[in-house]
C-alpha cells in the first residue's frame, strides 16, 4: 500500500508539499478575492445574487478535516508485504491449525503476490478505520476539469473560469487568498467515475449455509441466535465532493466501505474473547489470539495453497472457539462451514480455483479479508501494548500509519499551515463552537485572521445569510474582548467597520421592529411578520417618525434610529420597495426644518402660528408647498385638529379642543403663575380613598361649634379655631367640584376655580398676616395656625434654607433654627438607660420632618421686608411655599374639613387615627447620642417619636441614589446643647402613601444666593426600605453605617477636587500649566509646568479611583441588604420642575397608569395629558433642567392608587 497517494493513480493526489509561514496579527484588508462591491452592499437583492450564482456556504480545510475525523476516530494508510509464511515449507507441522485430510487434490492456484496486495484495498486512496472496520475513500487533485457529477446532481458549483485561474491556494507566491474555501456537496459523485474505481464485492442477502441456518434455534449463551446476514454490495458508491471556489483543487471523500467481515461481527468476537479470556491469560490477549489464528487459516489458504478442512476442536483452533459468531465470520469469508446433518466440524477454505467461476474473486475477497485483519490486530496491538507484553504475537506483513497529517497537509489544514489552538480562549472558542462551525471553521483554529478570512469567504459565497455570519462575528467578538483585549481589539475594529457599511445581525430584526411599534407589548399591538405588507410597514415607519416629534431633544436621533430600522426590515425581506420609499422620504421635513421654514419659535400657539404662515405665504407665494408641509409636520407634531382643518378647508377654525380617550384622566387648565398646585391636585385625585371621601363633600352643611367642642378637637397637634374649620369646609368642597369634574367631564381638560387655589396656596396664618398687616413672626394666638406647626420642640441646630418653592425656607422673621427637626429633654425626651420609651399622644408629634443635611450651612439670612411682588418668581397670590408646605396646608383642612362636633375624643387625648394621618402619614423614632466626653453621667442617648408626613433628601451629589438621601436623613449628625452629637432615625409605622422630597436648592457662599442642583438622583420603580426600619437587622444596619461612612468619605474628597470653592482642581492645573508653556516670557522653570501636569494627572487618577470605590461600596451595600424587601413601596407619582433656577420654572407631573397599566404613566402637563413610557420617567436627567423634586411610592399591595377614575355618561345624564 502506498503511503497516502497511489503511484498508479497519477491525475489524483499529493503533487507536492506545502511549506507555509502564517501571517501574524491581524490586517482588515486579510487576502482574500472573488469580492463583488455590488453584491456585498446588495446581499439582500434576490436579482443580483441570482445573477451572480454563488456556490452557497463553506468551510476552511481545519473544518473539512475535523468532520472526516468527527466521522471517522482514525483513519490509518494501510501497508503490506508478503506475510513471511510464504517463504516457509507448506509441510512445517507448525504453521497450519489442526486439519482435516483434503478431501480432493490441491489446485494450482498462484499465491498472491506484491502487486495482488498492493491493490487488495478498495482504491489506492482507501484509508483503514479500525473502530469502524471499514475503510473511506479520501482523494484530492488539482485539476481545471471538475469531478463528474451524477445526473441528478442538483447544486450550484462555483466559478469554473475563476477557479481555472490557479491550480491552488496553498502554492500560490501571490497569496490571493489565505487558504483554500471548500463548498461540499453530499454524494455528488459517483465511484465508477473514479480511475481506478472503487472495488466492492457482492455480498449474501441472507446466509445460505445449513449450519447457519441450524444455529438459528441456537439458545446457547455461547452461540446467539444469528441475524441477517451482509447485505448484497451496491454497483457503486456516491462520494461527497469537496470544492475550492478560488482554486482548482478539489477533494472526494466516500462514507464508510464496509470491511469483508461485517463490522458487528468483528465488534461481537473481539468483546466475547475480552468477556471469556482463555484459562490464566487476560482478556486482550485473548482477542489478539483468536484474530491471530484466522488471520492464520488465511495466510494458509492463500500463501501455503492449503485446501484441507480445518478441525474446530483442534487445540489451536480453542483459541478462537467455535460459536454461531466465528461460524459467521467464516460464512463471511467464503469458508464451507460443518454440515449439521453430520458429525463434521470442520470448515473448508473458498474455491480458489482458477479454474472456477468466482474463484479470482473468492481470492481477492479473502486477500482483503487478510488486509483488515491484519490492519485491525496492528491497531489493536498498539493500543493494548502493556496489556500484550507477556504474548509472542504472530508475525504479521500489515503495517498502519496514522493517515490525519498527511491528508491535513494535502488539503491545507495541518498544524503547520494553520496553527491549532486559540491560547487561553479555549473555553471561549469551545462554548461557541456552532458559531464557528457556521462561519466555516474548526473553532481549535480561531485567531483573528482566520475569523475575518471565515466571514469574508462566507459573506462572499453566501450573501442571503450575512446577517447571520455578521451575527456570529459579532457575538465571537463579544466574548473573545471580555477574556482577551488585544485580540477582542482587532475583532472590534473589524465589527465596527463591517457596522459602518449597514451591517446587522439577526438580533437586530426584533429591535427594529419594536422600534416601529409592532409586539403585543408595544403601540402597534401586532407582530411584525410575513403577513405584514411593506406599505402597513412604511406606514407603521412614518407613525414612529411622527412620535419622535413630541421631545425635540432626541429627535434627529431617534429619526436616525427608525430610518435604520426601516432599512433593517426591508432588507431582512429583500424588499426593494420599503428601501425606496426610505431613500424617498428619509429627508422629510422634521419640526426642527418645519418651524425654521416658517419662521416661527416652537412654544407659538396655533392660531397665531396659522396668522404667521398666511403671511409668508403672502409674501412668497413660489414657497406655498413647502410651506404647507412645514405646516402639516408641525400638524403632526402636536396632533393639533386646528391645524389640520385649516390644511383641508383654507380657513382658520378657532380653537378646537383635542379630544382625549374617555377612560383617560382629564387635565387642568392653568390660572396663572400658582407652579405646583395643578400638579398637586391632579396627584390628590389620584389617591383612591382620599378622592372617594372627598367628592361627596360638595356641599358641607355650617355646624355649630362650642367651646369646649374646639378644645376636645386637635389637628396638627394643637387645636383649631372656628374660622379655621369654615375655611377647611370651603376648599374640601372646591376640591370636591373639582374632583366631579375630573371624573366626569368630557372635555379634555377642566379649569380649578381660583378660590380653591387660593385656599390651597395661603395658610390660614399668611391670611391673617394679610389682613392685620403683621410683619413679625412667632406671635402665638389662638385664632391663627401653620398647615405645618406642629407643637414644635427646641431646637437642636440652627441652619436655614434659602428662598424656594423647591425646599424648605423660613418664614418672613421666622428663626432659621425652628425648620430642622428637634429634641429636647422634656418629658418627651426619653434618657436612655434600659428604660422603654413612654407612650406619646398620636397628635401632638406629627410635623414635617424636613431638615438641612446640605454640606455647607449658610448663616441665618436677616429679617427682609414684605415687599409687594414684582416678578413671576413670586406665585400669583403672593406667599410661596414649597410643595411639601403647600401640601401639609391641604392635609390639614382636609382633616380639619372631616371633624365632626359630636365625635368622641378626650381632651388632650388622641382622636381615632383619621383618613389624612391613615394614609399620609407614619412614625419614625428620633435618637441623638452626644460624643462619649460629653455624656452626662445620668444622661445618654434622647429619643422621641413623631410622625411625618414625608421624608427629605437632599440632592448635591454625583453619583447620588435615592438611598443615600434617606441614608443621609436617617443618620446624620446635628448640634445639640453646644455640641455635635450623632441623629439617628428609624421607622416605626410605615404610611401606605411614602413621599419623598428632593430639596435642589443649595446655597452658594461666595455669591450669597441659591442656586437649584440639577444633579441626577436615581430612583426605581421599586424602594425597600427594610434597611431604615427600627427593626432592622443590627448587626446590618452597623456594616451599613461603615459602607456608609466610607461613602462619604470618597463623595467628601470628590467634592473637594471638583466643586469646592477653589475647584476644579484638575482642570485649573492644566490651564496654569498650558499658560506657563504658552508663555515663555514668565520667568518660570520647566520642571515647574511638569509639576503641574504631574499634579493634574494625580487629581484625576484620585478622581477616578474615588469613583470606583463608590461604585464598589454602593455594590456592597446593596448586596447587604439584597434580601431584606418585606418592607416594599412602588412608585406612583413623580414630581417634575423644568427650569435652572429654584424661583422660577415650569411643573408638570407623572403619574402612573395603576393599578391596571403598571408599566405606562400619564404625564399630566396642565391642560395636557398624554400617556408615555415608564422610561421617560425613570430617565436619566443628567444634563436636563427637567429634575423630579418629589417622589410618591406607595405601599405594595396597599391599593390606595387608581390613577384615573372615570364616568363621563355620569356627566351627560347630569
Amino acid at each position: 500500500m502506498p503511503d497516502l497517494i497511489a503511484e498508479d493513480a497519477p491525475a489524483w493526489g499529493d503533487k507536492s508539499t506545502f511549506p507555509w509561514t502564517p501571517l501574524t496579527g491581524f490586517d482588515s484588508t486579510v487576502n482574500i478575492d472573488g469580492r463583488d462591491d455590488e453584491e456585498e452592499m446588495k446581499w439582500w437583492n434576490s436579482d443580483v445574487r441570482e445573477r451572480k450564482k454563488r456556490p452557497g456556504p463553506g468551510m476552511l480545510p481545519p473544518l473539512l478535516a475535523q468532520e472526516v475525523r468527527n466521522a471517522n476516530p482514525s483513519l490509518h494508510a494501510v501497508n503490506a508485504t508478503v506475510p513471511p509464511i510464504a517463504n516457509r515449507q507448506a509441510s512445517s507441522p507448525s504453521s497450519p491449525p489442526s486439519v482435516s485430510p483434503p478431501i480432493g487434490s490441491s489446485h494450482a492456484t498462484s499465491p498472491p503476490t506484491f502487486e495482488d496486495i498492493q491493490k487488495a484495498s478498495p482504491h489506492p486512496n482507501a484509508y483503514f478505520c479500525p473502530e469502524h472496520y471499514s475503510w473511506v475513500v479520501v482523494s484530492w487533485k488539482s485539476s481545471q476539469l471538475t469531478p463528474q457529477v451524477i445526473p441528478s446532481f442538483k447544486g450550484t458549483l462555483p466559478d469554473q473560469d475563476r477557479r481555472r485561474t490557479r491550480p491552488s491556494c496553498l502554492d500560490d507566491p501571490h497569496k490571493p487568498n489565505r487558504t483554500h474555501h471548500f463548498h461540499h456537496y453530499p454524494q455528488a459523485v459517483s465511484s465508477t467515475t473514479l480511475h481506478p474505481p472503487i472495488t466492492l464485492f457482492r455480498g449474501k442477502t441472507r446466509s445460505s449455509s445449513p449450519a447457519i441456518t441450524k444455529s438459528r434455534g441456537d439458545t446457547a449463551a455461547s452461540s446467539p441466535s444469528p441475524v441477517e446476514e451482509t447485505q448484497a454490495a451496491p454497483s457503486n458508491v456516491l462520494l461527497d465532493l469537496y470544492v475550492c471556489c478560488q482554486c482548482s483543487f478539489s477533494a472526494l471523500v466516500s462514507g464508510a466501505i464496509q470491511g469483508v467481515i461485517p463490522p458487528k461481527h468483528v465488534e461481537s468476537l473481539t468483546r466475547l474473547r475480552r468477556e471469556t479470556p482463555l484459562p490464566n491469560i487476560n482478556g486482550q490477549t485473548s482477542v489478539v489470539m483468536a484474530w491471530e489464528v484466522i488471520l492464520r487459516i488465511i495466510e494458509n489458504n492463500l500463501w501455503k495453497g492449503e485446501v484441507r478442512r480445518v478441525s474446530t476442536t483442534g487445540k489451536a483452533f480453542q483459541k478462537l472457539g467455535w460459536n454461531s459468531t466465528v461460524m459467521r465470520i467464516f460464512d463471511s469469508l467464503g469458508y464451507d462451514l460443518p454440515d449439521p446433518k453430520s458429525e463434521d466440524s470442520t470448515i473448508g477454505p473458498p474455491d480458489l480455483d482458477p479454474s472456477n467461476p468466482g474463484a479470482s474473486e473468492n481470492k481477492a475477497k479473502l486477500l482483503r479479508a487478510w488486509l483488515e485483519i491484519g490492519a485491525y490486530l496492528s491497531d489493536y496491538r498498539q493500543r493494548h501494548v502493556n496489556e500484550l507484553r507477556g504474548h509472542t504475537p504472530y508475525s504479521t506483513a500489515v503495517q498502519i500509519s496514522d493517515a490525519d497529517p498527511k491528508i491535513r497537509k494535502a488539503i491545507g489544514a495541518h498544524q503547520d499551515q494553520i496553527p491549532q489552538g486559540a491560547s487561553g480562549l479555549e473555553s471561549v472558542v469551545t462554548a461557541m463552537s456552532a458559531q464557528f462551525k457556521e462561519l466555516g471553521m474548526a473553532y481549535s483554529t480561531f485567531s483573528p485572521e482566520l475569523l475575518e478570512f471565515a466571514y469574508r469567504s462566507q459573506c462572499r459565497c453566501d450573501p442571503a445569510k450575512t446577517p447571520v455570519y455578521f451575527g456570529h462575528l459579532t457575538h465571537i467578538t463579544t466574548f473573545i474582548a471580555n477574556i482577551q483585549p488585544t485580540q477582542g481589539t482587532a475583532l472590534e475594529n473589524l465589527v465596527a467597520l463591517e457596522t459602518s457599511r449597514g451591517r446587522w445581525g439577526p438580533d437586530a430584526i426584533r429591535t427594529s421592529y419594536t422600534a416601529l411599534g409592532f409586539g403585543a407589548q408595544h403601540v402597534l399591538r401586532v407582530d411584525w411578520n410575513e403577513e405584514i405588507d411593506d406599505d402597513f410597514t412604511f406606514n407603521a415607519w412614518k407613525d414612529a417618525v411622527r412620535r419622535t416629534w413630541v421631545d425635540s431633544t432626541s429627535s434627529s436621533q431617534k429619526r436616525r434610529d427608525l430610518n435604520e430600522a426601516l432599512r433593517i426590515l426591508a432588507e431582512s425581506r429583500g424588499s426593494s420597495k420599503l428601501l425606496s420609499l426610505l431613500d424617498q422620504h428619509k429627508g422629510d421635513m422634521d419640526p426642527d426644518q418645519a418651524y425654521r421654514t416658517i419662521d416661527v419659535p416652537q412654544q407659538t400657539e396655533d392660531g397665531m402660528l396659522l396668522m404667521v404662515f398666511q403671511m409668508r405665504v403672502d409674501e412668497m407665494p413660489s414657497q406655498v408647498e413647502s410651506m404647507r408641509q412645514a405646516l402639516a409636520v408641525i400638524a403632526d407634531q402636536r396632533d393639533s385638529k386646528r391645524i389640520r382643518t385649516y390644511l383641508e378647508t383654507g380657513s382658520d377654525p378657532g380653537d378646537i379642543s383635542h379630544d382625549l380617550p374617555p377612560e383617560w384622566p382629564r387635565g387642568l387648565n392653568q390660572l396663572g403663575n400658582t407652579c405646583y398646585l395643578n400638579s398637586l391636585l391632579q396627584y390628590f385625585y389620584t389617591i383612591k380613598d382620599l378622592r372617594e371621601a372627598i367628592v361627596p363633600l360638595k356641599a358641607m352643611e355650617n355646624e355649630k361649634w362650642s367651646d369646649d367642642d374646639l378644645k376636645r378637637h386637635r389637628v396638627g397637634g394643637r387645636m383649631v379655631t372656628r374660622r379655621e374649620i369654615m375655611r377647611s369646609r370651603k376648599f374640601v368642597s372646591q376640591l370636591s367640584s373639582l374632583f366631579t369634574d375630573l371624573e366626569c367631564s368630557t372635555v379634555p381638560s377642566v379649569t380649578p376655580s381660583l378660590e380653591l387655589a387660593k385656599l390651597a396656596l395661603v395658610t390660614s396664618k399668611d391670611e391673617e398676616e394679610d389682613e392685620h398687616d403683621l410683619s413679625k413672626s412667632g406671635t402665638e394666638s389662638s385664632n391663627s395656625t401653620d398647615a405645618t406647626l406642629v407643637d414644635e420642640p427646641l431646637p437642636v441646630s440652627g441652619s436655614v434654607l434659602p428662598l424656594s418653592i423647591l425646599g424648605k425656607r423660613p418664614r418672613e422673621g421666622e428663626s432659621a433654627a425652628t425648620q430642622t427637626p428637634k429634641i429636647s429633654g422634656t418629658s418627651e425626651s426619653i434618657v436612655k438607660d434600659s428604660q422603654e420609651g413612654p407612650q406619646g399622644t398620636a397628635d401632638a408629634e406629627m410635623h414635617d420632618g424636613t431638615t438641612d443635611n446640605s454640606r455647607s450651612k449658610p448663616p441665618p439670612l436677616p429679617p427682609r421686608r414684605k415687599t409687594e411682588p414684582t416678578s413671576d418668581s413670586l406665585m400669583m397670590f403672593g406667599k410661596q411655599h414649597d410643595v411639601a408646605e403647600c401640601m401639609d396646608n391641604c392635609l390639614f383642612q382636609i382633616e380639619a374639613a372631616l371633624l365632626r362636633s359630636d365625635d368622641d375624643a378626650e381632651v388632650g387625648g388622641a382622636s381615632q387615627k383619621s383618613l389624612v394621618k391613615r394614609l399620609f402619614y407614619g412614625k419614625i423614632r428620633q435618637r441623638i447620642t452626644p460624643p462619649v466626653s460629653d455624656r452626662p453621667v445620668r444622661s445618654t442617648t434622647h429619643e422621641r417619636d413623631d410622625f411625618f408626613s414625608h421624608l427629605p433628601v437632599n440632592v448635591s451629589e454625583e453619583g447620588f441614589d435615592l438611598y443615600d438621601g434617606l441614608s443621609g436623613y436617617f443618620d446624620d449628625s446635628v448640634e445639640f446643647q453646644g455640641h455635635k452629637a450623632k441623629m439617628e432615625v428609624t421607622l416605626l409605622d410605615l404610611p401606605p402613601v411614602l413621599q419623598i422630597q428632593l430639596q435642589r436648592v443649595q446655597f452658594n457662599r461666595v455669591l450669597q444666593q441659591a442656586y437649584k442642583s440639577q444633579e441626577y438622583v436615581k430612583f426605581e420603580e421599586n424602594l425597600y426600605v427594610d434597611r431604615f426600619l427600627e427593626s432592622a437587622n443590627p448587626s446590618k444596619k452597623q456594616r451599613s453605617k461603615v459602607i456608609q461612612s466610607e461613602l462619604s468619605r470618597c463623595r467628601d474628597r470628590i467634592y473637594a477636587l471638583v466643586k469646592d470653592e477653589q475647584a476644579p482642581f484638575a482642570e485649573h492645573l492644566d490651564v496654569t500649566s498650558k499658560f506657563l508653556i504658552k508663555h515663555s516670557f514668565l520667568d518660570t522653570t520647566q520642571e515647574l509646568s511638569e509639576f503641574l501636569s504631574q499634579e493634574r494627572e494625580a487629581v484625576t487618577a484620585e478622581l477616578g479611583k474615588l469613583r470606583e470605590e463608590i461604585k464598589r461600596h454602593k455594590e456592597d451595600l446593596e448586596a447587604l441588604w439584597a434580601d431584606e424587601r418585606s418592607a416594599a413601596y412602588e412608585l406612583t407619582s413623580v414630581f417634575i420642575h423644568r427650569g435652572s433656577s429654584p424661583s422660577w420654572g415650569h411643573y408638570f407631573f407623572y403619574a402612573r397608569c395603576l393599578p391596571d397599566r403598571p408599566d405606562s404613566w400619564f404625564k399630566m402637563n396642565d391642560s395636557e395629558v398624554t400617556m408615555v413610557s415608564k422610561d421617560e420617567v425613570l430617565a436619566d436627567s443628567t444634563g436636563s433642567t427637567a429634575n423630579p423634586y418629589l417622589l410618591v411610592y406607595a405601599r405594595k399591595d396597599a391599593q390606595v392608587i387608581q390613577t384615573a377614575k372615570r364616568d363621563p355618561v355620569s356627566d351627560e345624564k347630569s
